[in-house]
């Protein structure tokens, strides 16, 4: 588990549901699982 890269997923999540909305909150969903 890599502290900046978990930062960094939070950060991208909210910058993408910030900017697009209910597409790219699936897409960060499946990015997490495969974490």
């Amino acid at each position: 588990m890599d502290i900046a890269l978990d930062i960094f997923v939070i950060i991208a999540d909210f910058v993408l549901t910030l900017f697009a909305g209910d597409d790219v909150q699936k897409v960060s969903r499946f990015f997490k699982r495969q974490c």
